[in-house]
C-alpha cells in the first residue's frame, strides 16, 4: 500500500528556489545522510512526497509529488540535464558551481551529500505561502506505523514554536493526513 510523507525543507533552500524563480512542478526529491537532506530509503514506488517549511509559527505545503521512480542522483542528474558530476566533486561543490552557471537547475540538483533520488512525472507547482489551517495542523498525525500515529511536538497558543519533530526526518502521514493534504494541493 502506498504512503505519503513530509519532508522539511529550510528556510535558506526555499529562498533560493524563489530567488531562481523555481516555481516547479516538484520532479525530484533527494535524500542524503544529514539534516537538511535526510534519507529516503524507506520511500517507495507510489509513494507521495510532500516537501513542507515551517516559519513563523506556520506550517507550509510547499508542493506534493507521487514517486515514479527511484535512482541514483548522478544518473538522475545525467538524465535530466546531461551534465556528469566530476570525479572526487562533493554535491554541495557541484551545487555551488551549478548555480551560478545553471541556476535553472533548481531543486533538480543535490544541494548537498545525495544518495538518491526519487522522481516524480506529475509533481504540483511550488507555492511558497500555502500555510495548513491551525485547526488541520492539529490533527496531522506522523509515525512509523498506521494506528501508532502522533500528533507534531511543539505547539504553543496556536503556533508551531519549532520544527524539532520535523528535522532530519522523511515523517510517515497516517492515511486520514495523507488525504488532507492531497486535498490542499
Amino acid at each position: 500500500m502506498a504512503e505519503s510523507f513530509v519532508i522539511l525543507w529550510t528556510q535558506e533552500r526555499i529562498r533560493w528556489l524563489q530567488r531562481v524563480k523555481d516555481f516547479g512542478p516538484l520532479e525530484v526529491i533527494f535524500g542524503g545522510p544529514h539534516i537538511s537532506m535526510p534519507a529516503i530509503d524507506h520511500v517507495s514506488l507510489g509513494d507521495c512526497l510532500y516537501p513542507v517549511a515551517v516559519r513563523g509559527g506556520k506550517f507550509f505545503l510547499l508542493a506534493g509529488m507521487k514517486v515514479q521512480a527511484i535512482e541514483p542522483p548522478d544518473e538522475f542528474v545525467r538524465n535530466r540535464f546531461g551534465l556528469e558530476r566530476p570525479a572526487g566533486c562533493m554535491w554541495a561543490e557541484f551545487f555551488r558551481w551549478l548555480k551560478t552557471k545553471q541556476p535553472s537547475v533548481g531543486h533538480r540538483i543535490p544541494f548537498t551529500c545525495a544518495d538518491s533520488a526519487a522522481i516524480g512525472d506529475q509533481g504540483s507547482p511550488f507555492q511558497f505561502d500555502r500555510v495548513v489551517p491551525l485547526d488541520l495542523l492539529e490533527q496531522l498525525r506522523f509515525g512509523q506505523s498506521s494506528g501508532r500515529e502522533l500528533p507534531l511536538k511543539g505547539f504553543v497558543d496556536g503556533q508551531l514554536k519549532n520544527n524539532f519533530s520535523l528535522q532530519g526526518h522523511v515523517r510517515r502521514l497516517s492515511q486520514e493526513s495523507a488525504v488532507w493534504l492531497a486535498a490542499m494541493l
